[in-house]
């Protein structure tokens, strides 16, 4: 029985069904309660009612109204308090059901359906749905709840970054400028984006510490044997075995010692290798490692043949690949800026290129040709606009269309940003445009986080 509710979980019908048929005496009844209710779970309230309380049924009726949440999330709620009750539900369960409800209605148009879901978010601890509803507040132009949304986040939420940045917009917003002022001021010289952002709300110049590791002895004489096998593999192409070999190597060693690695690996131009090191060893300040000028004549090249800056391309393709050259995705996306085959192919149509097959975009200049022919697309698609642009290049032209249409012209840069719904597209954009920052004061630039173009537009 246990089984067939491990089974119900993964949603395999068949493997449900299988496992009924084995059941013999008292059980097949209850093996056939918990197939009708895969089928059909909106009969949850009536089993929750009908049935003794006990930890199996109590499961049972879990998953039976998850699954109807799943399939018709207003039945669900018209069901909610039933449920809870028939089966005695304590309140931290009542409120892990009501939030996973309301995570389903984060999005509804339906006044009755907003008002149950924020009466579940009210007693919520949840900081993930808690930002959800900030954001999806952000998306409708509704300041008023973004105020009383992050008013209810929890303490330690508050202390964020995120939060703190957006505190002081709310104050600029209510009109409180010293107090806005004063919490901008308060996130300048950090590493990270709200930081950044607090420095160009304020026209200050963006500071963050930065690190630098000139002595590599410390693993040049200990390591000697191994590091020179390594760069035999990098010689003779074998990335696969070197990129093996240096995290053998990284293992037990201290931060002291990875940095020192690092830089060893840079010296030697292995730059994927050093960027490994320092997310090994969480060298987050040390951004001459983190950030390596990496074939930057094919970069160069087509910088002039695009009409893109340098940085951005590195930039976009420190966050795609870790300038890791034979970087693939587990969906299949290949190289440098990983590029998905059917998009390279699509794109070297378009440029009037011949597409020599998915294994080409191993190599730099081909897949560095690709991948800035496709972000140029972008580009010229959204207005030169890099906030849409990059978002695009992650999550696909049209999700970026479906975002503008729902903001309608509603919002500026930084709220546009934080309301993109995908945490890895908002967080993708985010970093590239500090990637570029970071990449700029290393070539002598000091490019800006956002442009005038994209700080005027509304989103």
């Amino acid at each position: 029985m246990d089984r067939m509710l491990l089974v119900y979980g993964e949603g395999n019908r068949a493997r449900l069904n299988y496992l009924r048929k084995q059941l013999t005496g008292n059980s097949q009844q209850a093996g056939s309660t918990i197939v009708s209710l895969f089928d059909k779970p909106a009969g949850v309230s009536a089993f929750a009612k009908r049935s003794k309380v006990t930890p199996f049924n109590q499961q049972l009726t879990t998953l039976a109204y998850k699954k109807l949440v799943r399939s018709d999330v207003d039945e669900a709620v018209s069901q909610y308090t039933a449920t809870m009750k028939g089966q005695h539900f304590s309140q931290v369960k009542q409120q892990a059901l009501a939030d996973y409800t309301a995570s389903r209605l984060m999005a509804t148009s339906d006044a009755d359906m907003q008002a149950w879901r924020d009466k579940a978010l009210a007693n919520s601890q949840s900081i993930s749905l808690l930002e959800r509803r900030i954001r999806q507040a952000m998306r409708e132009d509704d300041w008023d709840a973004v105020v009383l949304w992050v008013d209810r986040l929890p303490e330690k939420a508050k202390k964020d970054v995120r939060w703190r940045f957006w505190q002081a917009r709310l104050d600029q917003m209510a009109g409180r400028d010293e107090k806005a002022k004063a919490g901008y001021t308060a996130l300048l010289g950090q590493r990270n984006f709200y930081s950044a952002a607090a420095a160009t709300v304020l026209g200050e110049p963006i500071k963050y510490p930065i690190k630098n590791v000139t002595d590599t002895t410390v693993v040049t004489k200990q390591y000697q044997q191994t590091l020179n096998r390594i760069k035999e593999l990098v010689a003779e192409d074998k990335l696969l075995d070197a990129n093996r070999e240096w995290h053998y190597l990284m293992r037990g060693m201290d931060q002291n010692e990875i940095a020192a690695l690092a830089a060893y690996a840079a010296k030697h131009k292995w730059h994927h290798l050093a960027v490994q090191a320092t997310i090994a060893g969480r060298l987050w300040d040390h951004i001459p490692l983190r950030f390596p000028i990496a074939h930057k004549w094919w970069f160069d090249f087509f910088s002039k043949k695009r009409d893109l800056p340098t940085v951005t391309m590195m930039a976009l393709a420190r966050q795609e690949s870790a300038m890791n050259v034979e970087a693939r995705s587990p969906v299949g996306a290949r190289g440098l800026m990983q590029l998905m085959p059917a998009t390279a192919k699509a794109t070297a149509k378009k440029l009037g290129r011949n597409y020599a097959g998915q294994d080409s975009l191993f190599d730099p200049g081909v897949n560095i040709r690709l991948g800035s022919g496709y972000l140029k697309m972008m580009l010229e698609r959204y207005d030169n606009n890099r906030i849409f642009a990059f978002a695009a290049y992650n999550a696909g032209p049209s999700r970026v269309d479906r975002w503008r249409a729902g903001t309608d012209g509603k919002l500026d840069a930084y709220a546009f940003i934080e309301a993109i719904p995908f945490n890895e597209t908002r967080g993708y954009v985010q970093n590239i445009l500090m990637f570029e920052v970071y990449y700029g004061e290393l070539m002598g630039e000091m490019p800006p986080l956002l442009r005038k173009n994209e700080l005027d537009t509304k989103y």
